[in-house]
């Protein structure tokens, strides 16, 4: 394997490493903002 193909290769594979982690996040991420509004709503009901 020539050099700049293995330096593509590993490129691309740290993308899609990166990408995975980032669609994690955002998967987890999601219904924890979800559950925080959800939360303040409720104080705020009990507030008023």
């Amino acid at each position: 394997m020539g050099e700049a193909r293995k330096n593509r290769v590993l490129k691309e594979f740290a993308l899609e490493e990166e990408g995975q982690h980032i669609g994690l996040g955002i998967h987890i991420g999601l219904p924890f903002l979800n559950l925080l509004k959800t939360i303040k709503r409720i104080k705020l009901c009990e507030e008023l």
